[in-house]
């Protein structure tokens, strides 16, 4: 049914919070949504790919562009939430 927890909900958690910790990591504790820009965010991936994953190779464009976009659904889901457009 709908109100079922998938088998890996708990690791795709936890790769998340990673990932956003990541995105906090480059853009300071500090930063706020007028923070983030697109010139940021093109920065954030040339940084991510120069870096070696867990499998000792270079981040992808892909993983990096992932991140991205969880940082962006997180971003849209705060701005939802409290009435910001």
């Amino acid at each position: 049914p709908g109100d079922r927890v998938r088998p890996h909900a708990h690791s795709d958690y936890k790769t998340i919070l990673r990932d956003l910790q990541l995105i906090r990591e480059f853009f300071g504790p500090d930063a706020t949504i007028g923070d983030i820009s697109g010139k940021k965010c093109k920065a954030y991936m040339r940084q991510r790919r120069q870096q070696i994953g867990r499998h000792g190779k270079p981040i992808s464009r892909v993983t990096a562009a992932q991140e991205i976009r969880k940082m962006a659904a997180a971003v849209n889901a705060y701005c939802t939430e409290n009435g910001i457009n």
